[in-house]
């Protein structure tokens, strides 16, 4: 019996009694030809859902569809059921014909394409020992220490996020103690560029638009797109609009803001006014460099605020200076 061609000739009125009768027999007897229909707009809705999907493998999802319907018409159950006969009675008035088999054998071959997507979506592996965390430090200073035994040290206003056992995300200023894994890699992620070691002790301090890189043992990959550059001992490694630069730094207040604590030994009054800017996040320049190249400082300070190292300095080397738009400008000296 060729339903879906009486079904459609029942929904263009042109079906005979007996026509009707079939259709009748056919439902009472294959209540699953009815649940196939409700199933063919459950998948409808359901393909509707996937829509919001960004991205699945198409080729493969396409490949199974064919070969579904392929295995259809090696079969003989697509192409016999589908074809609709065409009478001379037909030809006088026209029939609405609905393929109601056909449907329900794409929907099937939808079937496979929507469980095609859902595997692509289900991870192949999961790592049921690793819990993501997130740790911010705002007016505090703040250490960390990770399941594998790394040890972070978060400065103030500072963003970290583990995304793996041997990964994180940074934005901020950080210390890192890496653990020594030689077969797995430590990653830090930064709004520019990214850290690959495999244990050694660094400082960072990044933000959207620059990034610092201080290495204090070991050795450091830094990559920037395509661009990979190898760190040794004592380097200072700056990123700003993308250019990269590498200097030697010597400078063993780098990371007075892990004890709060500034040691000067025989250092000039350059130099310690760009570490007194470095530790306080501060300007601190000096009018005139020249003026000060005689200039040598011994002494040490610890929990001091800024101006009152400028104060003390004022007392021991005779330094004046100015405020000026936020920015600490030494004038002169009696060194």
């Amino acid at each position: 019996m060729k339903v879906d061609r009486i079904i459609g000739k029942i929904m263009g009125d042109s079906a005979m009694m007996e026509e009707k009768s079939s259709i009748e027999a056919w439902k009472a007897e294959a209540e699953e030809n009815m649940k196939a229909l409700a199933d063919i707009h459950k998948l409808a809705k359901l393909s509707e859902d996937l829509k919001g999907y960004e991205s699945y493998d198409a080729e493969s999802s396409w490949d199974a569809f064919s070969s579904t319907l392929n295995g259809f018409d090696e079969a003989g159950d697509v192409g016999d059921d589908t074809i609709v006969e065409i009478t001379e009675r037909d030809m006088k008035e026209p029939a609405k014909v609905f393929a109601i088999n056909r449907w329900i054998k794409v929907a099937a071959a939808c079937a496979v394409i929507i469980a095609g997507v859902f595997t692509i979506y289900t991870p192949a592996t999961v790592d049921n020992t690793f819990v993501s965390a997130e740790y911010n430090s705002v007016d505090a200073i703040k250490s960390v220490i990770l399941d594998e035994g790394t040890e972070i040290t978060m400065d103030r206003n500072t963003k970290l996020r583990s995304t793996s056992n041997r990964s994180v995300n940074l934005k901020g200023k950080a210390h890192f103690s890496v653990v020594s894994n030689l077969d797995n890699p430590f990653t830090v992620y930064m709004p520019v560029g990214e850290i690959l070691v495999t244990g050694t002790t660094f400082t960072v301090n990044a933000t959207n638009k620059a990034t610092d890189i201080y290495l204090e043992e070991g050795s450091v990959t830094f990559i920037l797109g395509d661009r990979k550059y190898i760190m040794q001992v004592g380097d200072l490694l700056r990123v700003s609009d993308g250019h990269v630069e590498i200097v030697k730094l010597n400078d063993d207040n780098y990371n007075s803001w892990l004890d709060n604590k500034l040691v000067f030994d025989d250092n000039t009054l350059l130099e310690v006014v760009e570490s007194l800017s470095r530790h306080f996040g501060k300007k601190v320049e000096l009018e005139d460099a020249n003026a000060f190249r005689n200039c040598n400082v011994k002494t040490k300070f610890s929990d001091y605020e800024l101006e009152d190292i400028l104060n003390e300095f004022q007392t021991t080397h005779g330094l004046q200076y100015e405020i000026r738009e936020g920015k600490y400008i030494v004038t002169s000296s009696q060194c």
